[in-house]
C-alpha cells in the first residue's frame, strides 16, 4: 500500500504542476526516481529486469520528445521513468496506454466541441493521474 500511495502522491504533484504551471519541477522528479530506485533496490521481491524495462518506457518517451522537437513533453518521459520503476514494464505500459486513450478523447472533444486547433497544447500528466487511479481501482491489473 505504501508504494501505491507514494506513486499516487507524486503523480498528483506532477499532474498539478503540469496543469497549473505548465512545467514540472525536474529536481522533484529526479528525487522521486532516486527514492523509487532505493525503495525497489531494498525490496526483496523486486525483479531488476522489470524495473529496467519499466523505466525504458519513459526513456522511449524522452527519445520521442527529442525527435519530435518536444511535441511530447520531455518531463513526461522522466515521470514515466519514475512510474516504470514503481509499476514495472506491464504496469507502465498499461498506464501509458490508458493515459494516451484519455488524452485522445479529450483532444477530440477540444477539436469538435471547443473548436481548438490541432496544434493546441494541453497537459498530459493529469490524464496519467486519472489513469493511475483507475489502474488502482481495477486492482493494479498486474
Amino acid at each position: 500500500m505504501g508504494e501505491e500511495l507514494f506513486t499516487l502522491v507524486m503523480l498528483s504533484v506532477f499532474a498539478w504542476q503540469d496543469e497549473k504551471k505548465k512545467c514540472i519541477n525536474i529536481c522533484m522528479v529526479f528525487a522521486a526516481i532516486a527514492f523509487a530506485l532505493l525503495y525497489k533496490g531494498f525490496k526483496a521481491d523486486t525483479e531488476a529486469a522489470d524495473v529496467i524495462l519499466g523505466a525504458a518506457v519513459g526513456l522511449s518517451m524522452i527519445l520521442a520528445a527529442v525527435f519530435s522537437k518536444e511535441q511530447i513533453g520531455l518531463a513526461d518521459g522522466f515521470v514515466f521513468i519514475f512510474t516504470g520503476i514503481m509499476l514495472g514494464l506491464w504496469g507502465n505500459i498499461i498506464l501509458l496506454f490508458l493515459s494516451l486513450g484519455l488524452s485522445v478523447i479529450y483532444a477530440f472533444y477540444l477539436i469538435a466541441v471547443k473548436k481548438k486547433s490541432r496544434k493546441y497544447e494541453f497537459a498530459f500528466l493529469p490524464f496519467s493521474l486519472i489513469s493511475y487511479v483507475a489502474f488502482l481501482a481495477m486492482g493494479g491489473m498486474v
